[in-house]
């Protein structure tokens, strides 16, 4: 089944908007910053705000207070990869708006004031008190830059993940034309955060606040979206053309502060979150300063080699089945785009190692070895082991999108023989790769995928559920019913396969 990609498609449809980044920063003061446990204090409840509740996680304990705001249309859940990681040295607060996840519906208008208004109380009825630092992504940055605005003496900092321009919404109307703008219309109403005309006043009301200019002193990260996986997501729907105008409003968000920072997240589209977990980590820990006051770098002294050795560490890494790393030498500068983390320069430190650190929060060093490339965190001394390849070598990934099916299946293959337990081939990711595929038209690749996974794991209902539905696509109503049938009989209480074999056997 595909509850996962459902909600996954909901957030990309919805938060978009709702479509649809070497300045030092402040220090935070902070209270009980360098605490690290085992065990992480939690609460989930709902908490009344007048009338109605909303549902919270609050986790962790300590000074700043880590507010996660999530997109249009977007629950906590958003920052279940996040969450969990800040919680570890300081307290966090997540929540689902009104008329989202397990709050309640309200009767008030649907805008940005009313929410901020929400907010406030529900923090104050919560007991958690500031300083805020703020983590938004998409449309949560409305939030962020109103709440701000009114309350500018509660937040210490602001981390935008591909946060929503308020200027945003008038270039789309400017720019598309009458029936895309009608379509886009359409996502908007669909949306529990509001009507289309209630997007406008939000966007009115964030307009106004952004003249006072609070955040001018605070120190703000934007972390913004590849636009090439922009592109790729984004290719068939009216908003198209607008993608480049939200790569350039990224840069209006970070004028908006003197003490700003932008990075451009390599690999990952609007949800960066859920794509690149670990750097919006990073850049929150980065904003609490916390490693950098915990912990002190060990001393590196750079070396200067000639650009024949530097080129020696030039080249792709394979850093998992699927993930790819990328040295590249230019003009006598080394920069490696390492996954989960950034692309960023490194530095010689000997002939065969070179270092950087991410986000000044990390330090790691690269060790040439004959095979490859270690990847070493200085921190806590983990190690990866990395093979180089081929300038020309795909993932098997990339094999499917690209049409090389019977290669990506030889490759999943030979990991599923010499390396069973890698993540990469787990029920859950082939079982999320096959809905990617099935959105993007590729019907054929998508059932491959699918197969794979009933092959793999031929005692799990949910990957014949999955491959049944692959199957209705491509007009196979009888291999579909067979699949059905078989996930049916492995879960009983598939409803899912009940309604689909009703459906089915009626045609």
């Amino acid at each position: 089944m595909r509850i996962k990609k459902q909600i996954q498609l909901m957030l990309i449809f919805t938060a978009i908007f709702i479509l649809l980044s070497n300045i030092s920063f402040g220090q935070i003061d902070t209270k009980n910053k360098n605490q690290t446990k085992d065990s992480v204090k939690t609460i989930k409840t709902k908490i009344d705000v007048g009338g109605y509740s909303l549902f919270v996680n609050i986790y962790g304990e300590g000074s700043p207070t880590v507010i996660f705001e999530s997109g249009s249309g977007a629950y906590s859940i958003h920052w279940n990869l996040v969450q969990p990681e800040i919680s570890k040295i300081t307290r966090t607060f997540s929540y689902d708006r009104a008329g989202l996840g397990k709050s309640n519906k309200r009767n008030l208008p649907n805008t940005t004031l009313t929410q901020v208004q929400e907010l406030h109380t529900l923090l104050k009825n919560a007991d958690v008190k500031g300083p805020y630092i703020f983590v938004v992504s998409s449309y949560g940055a409305y939030i962020a830059r109103l709440y701000t605005n009114m309350y500018p003496d509660e937040v210490v900092g602001v981390v935008f993940a591909d946060g929503t321009h308020e200027n945003f919404s008038d270039y789309l109307e400017k720019s598309l034309t009458p029936d895309q703008l009608e379509n886009f219309k359409k996502w908007v109403i669909t949306s529990p955060d509001g009507t289309y005309e209630e997007m406008l006043l939000s966007t009115q009301q964030v307009k106004e606040a952004g003249k006072q200019d609070a955040f001018r002193k605070k120190p703000v990260i934007v972390l913004t979206s590849d636009y090439q996986i922009m592109e790729k997501e984004y290719a068939d729907k009216p908003n198209f053309g607008a993608i480049s105008h939200w790569a350039e409003l990224q840069k209006d968000l970070i004028a908006t502060s003197d003490k700003s920072k932008q990075y451009i997240i390599k690999g990952s589209g609007h949800m960066i979150p859920m794509d690149k977990p670990q750097i919006v980590i990073n850049a929150i820990k980065k904003m609490i300063d916390y490693d950098l006051k915990s912990r002190q770098l060990p001393i590196y002294k750079t070396v200067k080699i000639s650009s024949e050795k530097l080129k020696k560490f030039a080249g792709k890494y394979l850093y998992d089945v699927n993930v790819i790393m990328t040295v590249k030498e230019e003009n006598g500068h080394l920069f490696a785009d390492i996954p989960y983390l950034l692309q960023t320069e490194m530095y010689p430190i000997s002939e065969i190692e070179i270092i950087t650190k991410d986000m000044e929060v990390a330090a790691t060093i690269l060790r040439l070895t004959e095979l490859g490339i270690v990847i070493k965190n200085i921190y806590s001394a983990e190690e990866k082991n990395t093979i180089k390849v081929a300038d020309d070598y795909l993932t098997p990934n990339e094999c499917l999108a690209s049409g090389k099916i019977d290669e990506a299946l030889n490759k999943y293959k030979e990991v599923k023989k010499f390396d069973p337990e890698n993540a990469a081939i787990s029920e859950d990711r082939l079982n999320d790769l096959g809905y990617d595929m099935l959105n993007r038209s590729k019907i054929n690749e998508a059932i491959v995928v699918f197969k794979l996974n009933v092959d793999f794991y031929p005692q799990s209902w949910n990957v014949y559920d999955s491959y049944a539905e692959a199957l209705i696509k491509a007009g196979n109503k009888e291999l579909s019913i067979e699949n059905y049938e078989k996930s049916l009989e492995l879960n009983p209480k598939n409803t899912n396969a009940t309604e689909q074999l009703k459906i089915l056997k009626e045609k």
